[in-house]
């Protein structure tokens, strides 16, 4: 699953930073033409078990399989782009997480505006960066991510960290919605293009 949250904090960056690269490479190949991404997903690999205490109709267990196998992550708020990437649908797509009301897509709906999808992709690459400098200038701090994160690693013993010393403590992520994160990307990059000009 896409998570927003956990890509501005610097975790999930690899689906952004390959349609980034995929991007790149296609306008590459294709000189003289403007060219956009449409929308960045995850597909499951496995096939999910579908739990039942009665016996269902073949019909029945199929739809819950689609459900199961929707693809999951952001596609550009576009008509066009959603019926080709969605397909022909009247209330909910079965291919992407997308679904209709009377009044347009619904809130739910993972959409994103073009200028929000470059700007994350932006983001990415500069988060990637900041990193990338961090490691070399030997900033190798344990800093696990969630509560029980340690729980199974096998590394605990080489790098040191225990939640019962003082100092040591899980990296808890603030809750936010798409739209307080994407904000935040945005003011993000325009800080650093302002500090950039000056």
């Amino acid at each position: 699953k896409l998570d927003l949250i956990q890509l501005y904090n610097g975790l999930s960056l690899q689906l952004v930073i390959y349609l980034d690269q995929a991007v790149k490479e296609v306008a590459k190949n294709t000189p003289g033409k403007e060219v956009h991404p449409a929308a960045m997903y995850y597909y499951p690999v496995t096939l999910p078990l579908i739990e039942n205490s009665e016996p269902q109709p073949e019909e029945a267990i199929n739809a819950m399989l689609r459900d199961k196998l929707k693809l999951s992550g952001l596609s550009v708020n576009d008509d066009k782009l959603v019926e080709l990437l969605g397909g022909e649908f009247e209330k909910s797509s079965e291919v992407i997480s997308v679904s209709r009301t009377k009044a347009g897509f619904s809130k739910t709906s993972q959409l994103i505006d073009m200028e929000d999808m470059e700007a994350i992709m932006q983001y990415a690459n500069r988060k990637t960066a900041e990193i990338s400098k961090r490691i070399l200038d030997g900033d190798i701090e344990a800093r696990p991510c969630g509560q029980g994160a340690c729980q199974y690693c096998p590394y605990v013993t080489i790098c040191g960290y225990d939640t019962k010393t003082d100092g040591y403590r899980d990296n808890a992520f603030e809750d936010m919605s798409k739209d307080e994160v994407i904000d935040r990307i945005k003011e993000k990059l325009s800080k650093e293009l302002l500090s950039n000009s000056s």
